[in-house]
């Protein structure tokens, strides 16, 4: 049977655990593309219940060990819920396990910096402790996301690069007013067009010119098309840097969202640490506090 200080803890973790659990596993169904929106509400919910339960530990748990065993908790969730890329590149898999590592290390670092936020204050604030070190615990977690986004892409991110096509929008305000328009001479089109570094035959672009409209239109669909064709062409080799460069800009594009989110963890932190201390399973205590001073002597 547990005892009374056990138990607590053990429900700190069970908590936790079961909020990082939530958090990857519709992190991972968002990546796949299922159910929309209403994934992506309950992985932000996780996500501020898991952050929840990682600040009341951080705050109660007084081992750096204790605390180090939580945060372990939420990165075998991640691994559990999402496994490693054994066939994929070496590379992969060790950005994964150096994103687990870095995780871990950046969770104790905030475990350390709150404690020191808490002894700099004699009656320290819980929503000023939060609003300094919650940072800590974000990154972590948001690089994390990033990785797994890099080492299992979404299902379409490769099918999107073979299907990827200029928006008719540009296209349409690149050639078609011009072309239609007959405003300038072919010649003068073409090296606008080589200008601004387009992978259109020129040859193309040479039959254009003297066509009736629906010539014209005609050959403009055939410009589009090999447009996008010379564009994809482009693109596939580079599709572990595009990818890469996908996870940066997720990453950055989560830090920059995840503002106000530090508002509602901070928020829901106090009204559970509140609850806890009227069920009396936190006691509030002043303690006296020793100092090293220097004085003169005589």
């Amino acid at each position: 049977m547990l005892s009374k200080v056990s138990w607590p803890r053990v429900a700190i973790m069970c908590a936790g655990l079961a909020g990082a659990g939530a958090y990857w596993f519709f992190v991972g169904m968002a990546l796949r593309g299922e159910n929309g929106l209403l994934v992506l509400i309950a992985a932000l919910a996780a996500f501020c219940f898991w952050l929840t339960m990682v600040c009341l530990a951080a705050i109660l748990l007084r081992s750096k060990w204790q605390f180090a065993a939580f945060g372990f908790l939420g990165g075998l969730a991640f691994l559990a819920l999402w496994g490693l890329p054994i066939k994929g590149d070496s590379i992969t898999l060790w950005a994964m396990l150096a994103a687990v590592i870095v995780f871990l290390a950046s969770f104790l670092s905030g475990f350390e910096s709150l404690k020191k936020e808490i002894s700099n204050h004699l009656d320290p604030k819980i929503s000023k402790i939060l609003h300094a070190t919650l940072r800590h615990f974000i990154t972590p977690i948001l690089i994390l996301t990033a990785i797994g986004f890099y080492a299992f892409p979404p299902s379409g991110f490769t099918s999107g690069l073979l299907k990827f096509e200029v928006p008719q929008s540009v296209f349409d305000f690149i050639v078609r007013p011009v072309a239609m328009g007959g405003t300038l001479s072919g010649p003068e089109i073409s090296s606008a067009l080589q200008g601004l570094n387009l992978p259109i035959d020129p040859l193309v672009l040479k039959e254009f010119f003297g066509q009736s409209t629906t010539a014209q239109t005609s050959i403009t669909n055939k410009v589009y098309e090999d447009l996008n064709q010379r564009v994809r062409q482009l693109l596939i080799p580079y599709h572990n840097e595009i990818l890469i460069a996908s996870a940066i800009g997720l990453f950055l594009t989560l830090k920059a969202l995840s503002w106000p989110v530090q508002g509602v963890v901070s928020w829901l932190t106090v009204l559970f640490f509140k609850l806890l201390i009227r069920l009396k399973i936190v006691s509030k205590k002043k303690v006296l506090k020793e100092q090293t001073v220097y004085e003169l002597e005589g």
